[in-house]
């Protein structure tokens, strides 16, 4: 029997939005997506980076909430209290600014005529209404109108040589213009990640889930961090948590797809704290490793039979938009070229190549030979400047000022389609294992006790013998060096006379 096709994005979301968030509720998803585009700043100095081409293309999830505002409220791009809307997608037809398609889907799990019993402030009646809105003078003077409420915006990658997916979660923001006590955001977040990784985009056989979380007043929706009575911002402690709830519940939906079981490794990390360290701010979880995924696993950019250690630093660490990582990795290389998703990154540096002329006169095909030594020299530099390799990289990300400025900052990979990665020393013990643990043996005789002092002073030798720890011309030599020194050349003292 043929599987069934796996559920449309849209369609995943409104089905555990509707069974996940208690209350009566009347949503709309906007679901908007970007051409498929070329990306060469994912990893703009790997070895092969002419063979394994990486495909990029954007994501951006609004969940709204339909309700009833006065006619007279402002329309388009302003909410019901006055409030901008993101610029990004239309709030009434869900339409991008930039005339890019949009997926549009409704759920509503409150009666159709909710919304038109909601009572509203006064208005001058319209002059086309209908016999139902003259009977309910209330109704006449309202209209329905979308109020965005929570917004994801992410990034997916696909090396088709490789069939290698990364999915980079960049921004979650909410408006806190939500009237319900249960805020839908954790739930759009993990059904989102959950939906990639039981159906990976694409057909990729592996996909791997990174996010960085940083807590921040607003991502997505300017003017909401003034919304301080509705809106609930997380400080730096709670928000590595949150994230790690928040994946660790999207793991568990995936694994219980039926047409795709999948079990993700799950790995993340504090920078400049310990695992022990840790543990008073991000609690320990079974199935999740503490530390970096580039030691276990192999390049997203070769197969995944090859050992993570046959490949160097830049084919492991990618450079994401608006990622300390990338910043990092750019200030290694000391080049010229911005950084990755700032104006002027290797992406805009490779789309520069089919202009007409360039300053240095130089034709397409020269100034790519030129950009691809430029490429090689900063390769070297960055390879040379990390001799110890992707240990000696995340040893040294965890003195960036992103990341010990007095803030708690977290990096999240969830992988599928691996193989298992071996147990690290930093990984956390299940209660459960730590408890049927055997207690280790006890020793048959006592342990011996010693009288002498913590730090005895060595015996002094007999004649003709050598020191304790030196032996013939080796002691002597010693004694000989730690007898005290004789300036020969200093005058003398002249002693005083007694009368």
């Amino acid at each position: 029997m043929a599987p069934h096709p796996p559920p449309s994005l849209i369609d995943y979301l409104s089905t555990q939005l509707a069974a996940s968030v208690p209350g009566k509720h009347d949503y709309a998803l906007h679901v908007v997506r970007s051409e498929p585009q070329r990306s060469h700043a994912l990893f703009p100095h790997a070895t092969n980076a002419k063979h394994a081409k990486v495909w990029h293309e954007e994501t951006l999830v609004v969940l709204s909430e339909r309700r009833p505002v006065p006619q007279d409220a402002p329309r388009g791009n302003a909410a019901a209290d006055g409030t901008e809307q993101p610029r990004s997608v239309d709030a009434e037809t869900g339409a991008a600014a930039n005339g890019e398609g949009a997926t549009a889907s409704s759920l509503s799990t409150a009666p159709s005529d909710t919304v038109a019993s909601t009572s509203a402030a006064t208005a001058p009646p319209a002059t086309d209404s209908t016999p139902e809105s003259r009977s309910n003078p209330a109704a006449e003077r309202m209209h329905v109108a979308l109020i965005p409420i929570a917004a994801l915006e992410a990034s997916l990658y696909f090396v088709p040589s490789s069939s290698c997916a990364l999915l980079y979660i960049s921004k979650v923001d909410t408006t806190g213009l939500s009237t319900s006590p249960h805020s839908p955001t954790r739930t759009l977040v993990s059904a989102y990640i959950a939906h990639a990784l039981a159906h990976p985009p694409h057909g990729a056989r592996r996909l791997r889930v990174h996010v960085f979380a940083r807590a921040q007043g607003q991502y997505l929706f300017p003017g909401s961090v003034d919304n301080t009575a509705t809106k609930r911002v997380l400080d730096d402690k709670g928000l590595v948590r949150w994230w790690k709830a928040t994946l660790e519940r999207a793991c568990v939906a995936a694994k219980g797809e039926s047409n795709a079981p999948v079990d993700p490794l799950r790995w993340y990390l504090v920078p400049g704290l310990a695992y022990l360290e840790s543990l008073p701010y991000v609690p320990a979880t079974p199935g999740w490793t503490y530390g970096h995924p580039y030691s276990s696993l192999s390049s997203p950019l070769h197969p995944p039979s090859d050992a993570p250690t046959a490949h160097p630093l830049p084919d492991h660490v990618p450079a994401f938009p608006d990622d300390p990582k990338s910043r990092f990795l750019h200030s290694l290389t000391s080049s010229p070229v911005s950084a990755s998703g700032t104006p002027g990154d290797y992406d805009d540096a490779f789309r520069a190549l089919g202009s007409a002329t360039f300053s240095a006169g130089l034709t397409p095909a020269g100034k790519l030979v030129e950009l691809e030594r430029q490429v090689e020299r900063e390769r070297a530099r960055l390879v040379g400047g990390v001799r110890g390799g992707v240990e000696e990289w995340w040893e040294r990300m965890a003195f960036r000022q992103e990341c010990c400025a007095g803030q708690l900052v977290g990096f999240f990979v969830v992988a599928v389609g691996e193989e298992r990665a071996p147990t690290m020393s930093g990984e956390a013990v299940p209660p459960a294992a730590a408890a049927e643990a055997p207690p280790p043996p006890t020793p048959a005789t006592p342990p011996t006790t010693s009288t002498s002092t913590p730090n005895p002073l060595p015996a002094a030798a007999a004649p003709g013998q050598a020191a304790a720890g030196g032996g013939g011309a080796g002691g002597e030599k010693r004694a000989a060096a730690e007898a005290p020194k004789v300036n020969v050349l200093a005058p003398r003292k002249k002693k005083k006379k007694v009368e």
